[in-house]
């Protein structure tokens, strides 16, 4: 049985330096735009919303989950990419995201993890969870870096620029086979 995916990146973030990037909260514009998103994915038939358990991933789908009166299952496994113990400047953190897409192993402190490392979690924790919802159509919210690298997967030529042009939200759809993901780039995503 065939189980729909849709993959989406969490609206726009407020992040704040000394905070854990885990409690970022949505910026008022993230608000609204998860607000706006709500009646999409209820036209759409989710039945089933998973999340990365970040603060600002949850606030995403939040809205529509309370509308449709379904509990958010937050997935450790859904969670953002560790790059650093703190926030970086702009700049800093450019260099150092392009390096780890030249050098998919290359880490830039010890504990934290590579682009390899986090495409094995984010492909293993989007299969357990298509596996599990056998049929269903299924809502998952994480960040940009488990999706980008998940996206490498199925289209190798998805790579760093593609990554940092993804927008605050977007979403993805795939279908799922049982086996085998298959991205839908026909689909558009929902513009807030």
């Amino acid at each position: 049985m065939t189980t729909t995916l849709y993959l989406l990146r969490h609206g726009i973030s407020l992040p704040q330096s000394g905070q854990n990037n885990a409690e970022w909260p949505l910026s008022t514009a993230g608000q609204q735009q998860a607000e706006s998103l709500a009646s999409f994915w209820k036209d759409n038939g989710v039945s089933s919303v998973i999340s990365s358990p970040y603060l600002r991933a949850v606030q995403t789908v939040q809205p529509f989950a309370d509308a449709a009166g379904i509990t958010i299952q937050a997935d450790q496994n859904l969670g953002d990419q560790r790059l650093c113990n703190e926030m970086m400047p702009p700049a800093d953190f450019q260099e150092l995201t392009q390096r780890m897409w030249q050098d998919f192993n290359y880490v830039s402190e010890p504990n934290m993890e590579s682009n390899t490392a986090c495409q094995q979690r984010s492909v293993k924790a989007l299969t357990d969870i298509c596996q599990r919802g056998n049929g269903k159509t299924i809502l998952v919210c994480t960040h940009a870096a488990p999706i980008a690298l998940f996206l490498n997967t199925l289209d190798a030529g998805f790579g760093y620029d593609d990554w940092t042009n993804m927008k605050m939200p977007h979403a993805y759809k795939f279908l799922f086979d049982g086996d085998n993901f298959h991205w839908e780039t026909s689909f558009i995503s929902p513009e807030v």
